[in-house]
């Protein structure tokens, strides 16, 4: 009999592997780059009985298999593998479960059996029954090598959503794709062309990918696609060694259509009016206002985004006192930004230009075709711009600390409102002060991403004048990583302290069970304190966190104890602390080895530059932080308005008051 199949050993099929270790298997067999490991087959899992020991023979067939997989720090993930799951007409994602970081054999066995058991789970048998009819499917387990991910995600060879037909997207996120999965971190995303040429990046922060390395996703995607004959969802890691992993390869079940709106002459009620000579684009704007948005978020979005930006711009004197123009749009429930707006700021602005902008801050080429103003106008504005940016680029730390204050200290007198007692007028004018906060909050952020993008430009040309264009491509990620004061990083660190305060106050089994209350008072004091404590830094944080009708992780912190249980079996060194510290050393040693090579003449400008830039892509997280802090206090006031709403027969619903 059969318990056992290494991957790669033979063509075995998909009813006694599972959909996920039968791919597995077969891009094994076709050469790819697929971490070690095994499968657990549906013969022996079949004879497994919860509760019970395991059969000697199964038990030590899996033993031998994972030896070598497990110890001296290895550790493993378990993979449920059930039949009929990634199939073309049904993937089953997100129904069964995946437990990583496994380090020890009998761990191994314990994730199996919580494999197993999401076999019958209760969401899984109702979409197996509406999308199979198969009430008989049978469960492997794949149990594999992990890999120490600097960078993970996910491929589609066909974009699902309808935006790119016929376009490869990838998404990424920094550090292991659980991040993606959870919630926990935003993805990069980033459309290609089938041939492999970049067509558009959105990034919630600095490139997770480069673009060499966002073309080999694509053409491992393609390459699956290929083996399997139809279009492929792919997941992947990049290990510390810059080596691309496949993670699994599954059909693409479900393919919007093309949009199509503009042939058929449909528009959204909530379109921003607009005219045949402007040019938008969802570029940059993603970061903050990523994603499909109630009517709510944009009628809030427009009004303060789109005002502070031009008093903010008026105050660099590079929007004239008698100007308002065109910034930001709503089309089809998404946010958008003005090109031309974006190009004149850049041609009005001294030592910048209209295309540079575009390029660094936008992505992409630039728009040649879009007209520019008279060189004598953009000179008035560079020389009454000068003294306003200065003071900006020399107080920018110090106006980002006081802003947070103002932000923090908003944000308490709301969260600790006894909003019922407040009168009608009293929650409006709340609401609109919330509004002029988040307003100033998006256009302090606008200009700190503009001192980023101009500082990394800075590093960035030097470096390639004196080392040329592929050393710099590849040393400019490394420069910029490993640094302690990015938010980013701070929250997986504080997520790696909450899991060592649940081990040490005994309470990681109890964490383990969904139906626990991490803010129940019957839990220790320290780990009372310590998620307190986490919340007042990272609780406004969560899924599309800009969007008010989504839940932020002091809503719902679920995510985030998801990530800490992930962190209980986790070996130190593999803790997001050791990772970053690796970081560290290695971007000091390049830095170093950098200031050696690039000669004592442009030695003091490479350590300007290259301070400037890190210490503004850390201020660029942080006032990026500070933004959604400013938009997510008002939630226990869209609560109040939504239940007076709901009591005085206006909606039906509190759900309701986000499509007002």
């Amino acid at each position: 009999m059969t318990f056992i199949h290494v991957l790669g050993d033979g063509p075995a099929g998909a009813a006694l592997l599972g959909g996920k270790g039968n791919a597995l298997d077969a891009l094994v067999r076709a050469g790819k780059q697929v971490p070690s490991g095994f499968v657990l087959t549906t013969m022996a899992t079949a004879a497994l009985t919860e509760g019970k020991p395991w059969p000697p023979e199964i038990a030590s067939a899996f033993a031998s298999a994972c030896d070598g997989l497990i110890g001296d720090g290895s550790t493993v993930a378990v993979r449920s593998s059930a039949t009929g799951e990634d199939a073309s007409d049904a993937s089953f994602a997100g129904q069964h479960q995946t437990v990583l970081n496994v380090p020890t054999l009998e761990a191994a066995r314990e994730a199996v059996a919580t494999c197993l058991a999401s076999l019958h789970a209760e969401s899984a048998t109702a979409y197996r029954y509406l999308a199979t009819a198969d009430d008989q499917a049978a469960m492997a387990v794949v149990v594999q090598r992990m890999v120490d991910a600097v960078a993970a995600g996910v491929a589609f060879t066909d974009d699902p959503t309808g935006r790119h037909p016929g376009h490869i997207v990838v998404e990424a996120v920094a550090g292991p794709g659980e991040l993606l999965v959870s919630g926990l971190a935003q993805a990069e995303n980033i459309v290609l062309t089938r041939e492999g040429h970049l067509v558009e990046r959105e990034s919630p922060g600095e490139p997770v990918l480069t673009d060499r390395q966002a073309i080999e996703v694509a053409a491992a995607a393609r390459a699956c696609a290929e083996l399997f004959g139809s279009e492929q969802d792919i997941e992947y890691a990049f290990d510390r060694d810059g080596v691309l992993w496949l993670l699994q390869s599954r059909p693409i079940t479900t393919t919007a259509p093309a949009a199509d709106s503009a042939a058929t002459g449909w528009a959204s009620e909530f379109d921003t009016p607009t005219g045949p000579n402007e040019l938008w684009t969802s570029a940059n704007i993603q970061e903050v206002l990523p994603g499909l948005l109630t009517p709510l978020s944009m009628s809030t979005g427009t009004r303060s985004s789109q005002a502070a930006f031009v008093r903010g711009y008026q105050r660099l004197g590079l929007i004239a006192r008698d100007e308002s123009p065109p910034w930001i749009a709503f089309f089809y429930n998404r946010a958008f930004l003005n090109v031309g707006t974006t190009r004149m700021l850049g041609a009005r602005a001294l030592g910048a230009s209209g295309d540079g902008v575009e390029i660094q801050f936008l992505g992409g080429e630039a728009t040649a075709d879009l007209p520019s103003e008279p060189l004598r106008k953009r000179a008035r504005f560079m020389a009454g711009s000068l003294v306003p940016l200065g003071r900006l680029l020399f107080g920018a730390r110090t106006r980002t600390e006081r802003f947070e204050r103002e932000v923090r200290q908003a944000e308490r007198k709301r969260l600790t409102l006894a909003t019922g007692d407040c009168s009608d007028a009293a929650l409006r004018s709340l609401l609109l002060s919330g509004e002029e906060i988040s307003g100033r909050a998006f256009a302090h952020h606008l200009h700190i991403s503009g001192l980023a993008s101009a500082a990394y430009t800075n590093l960035e040309r030097l470096l390639r004048n004196r080392l040329g264009d592929e050393r710099t491509e590849a040393a400019i990620p490394t420069l910029l990583t490993g640094l302690k004061n990015v938010e980013s990083a701070r929250i997986g660190i504080d997520i790696w302290n909450l899991s060592r305060v649940a081990l040490n106050t005994g309470i990681g089994p109890a964490l383990r069970d969904d139906s626990v209350d991490p803010r129940s008072e019957a839990l220790p004091p320290e780990w009372r304190a310590a998620f307190r404590s986490f919340l007042r830094a990272h609780g406004h944080r969560g899924m599309r966190e800009m969007e008010a009708s989504t839940l932020t992780w002091r809503s719902d912190p679920s995510p985030v104890i998801a990530a800490v249980r992930g962190y209980l079996d986790l070996p130190v060194e593999q803790s997001p602390l050791a990772t970053l510290e690796r970081q560290e050393t290695a971007r000091l040693a390049l830095t170093e080895d950098l200031r050696r090579d690039i000669g004592w003449l442009v030695r003091p400008l490479y350590n300007r530059f290259l301070r400037d830039a890190q210490d503004f892509v850390a201020l660029r997280e942080r006032t990026k932080s500070i933004i959604v802090r400013s938009a997510r206090m008002s939630d226990p006031l869209i609560e109040e308005c939504a239940r007076r709403c709901v009591e005085r027969g206006i909606i039906s619903d509190v759900e309701d008051v986000f499509f007002l």
